[in-house]
């Protein structure tokens, strides 16, 4: 089912858990972001 919809993506894979946990890491080592939202969708957002 999810691979189906991961073709509608322009990532074109569905989502790990890994990859939140990468999200996670980046703002908690960076000073700069601060207030941030950060989509980690794939590109849904924009598909």
């Amino acid at each position: 089912m999810f691979n189906r919809l991961s073709e509608n993506l322009p990532a074109k894979i569905v989502g790990k858990p890994e990859h939140i946990a990468n999200a996670v890491t980046f703002l908690m080592r960076t000073p700069f972001a601060t207030g941030s939202n950060v989509r980690v969708d794939g590109g849904g957002a924009i598909a």
